[in-house]
């Protein structure tokens, strides 16, 4: 039985990652703008990956919207630097959870999703952001630097 969940909670947790904000929806969702790309970086959109040269567009379509946007300022120039987040979170900090759900012809099911652990003791540490990918944008426009983080 625990089998079952198991594989349900994966079933749904891949429904939910099949309807986030990846690469093949953004693409599905501006066809005309991905194929005024070059063909190299249509590719590597596709991977969600970014390369120096992209511009703002071609990130936005391989990485979504960023995070978070700094202004970088040195000697007489002033940079835009887009920052993507991962999280960490700790041990145990996750479980599997049961949902009933009714749909409008009145049928229903259970659903199992993976939801936060409520209430966790205070001793017990949260989630973590980090940076997981910076670009830096040079003034004209394009990618001059990325920067990512190093798996240990």
């Amino acid at each position: 039985m625990k089998q079952l969940y198991t594989l349900a909670a994966a079933a749904v947790m891949l429904g939910l990652v099949a309807g986030c904000n990846t690469p093949a929806r953004r693409i599905h969702n501006n066809p005309k703008l991905f194929a005024s790309f070059p063909a190299a970086a249509q590719a590597q959109i596709r991977q969600g990956q970014v390369a120096p040269g992209f511009t703002r567009p071609m990130v936005k379509m391989a990485l979504g919207q960023p995070d978070r946007v700094y202004n970088k300022e040195t000697a007489g120039q002033t940079r835009e630097l887009w920052t993507y987040v991962g999280l960490d979170l700790p041990p145990g900090a996750m479980r599997d959870q049961e949902f009933d759900v009714v749909h409008s012809n009145g049928k229903g099911h259970s659903q199992y999703r993976v939801v936060p652990v409520p209430n966790l003791p205070l001793n017990q540490d949260r989630e973590r952001e980090y940076d997981r990918i910076r670009v830096e944008f040079a003034p004209d426009g394009t990618a001059a630097c990325i920067e990512t983080l190093r798996e240990k």
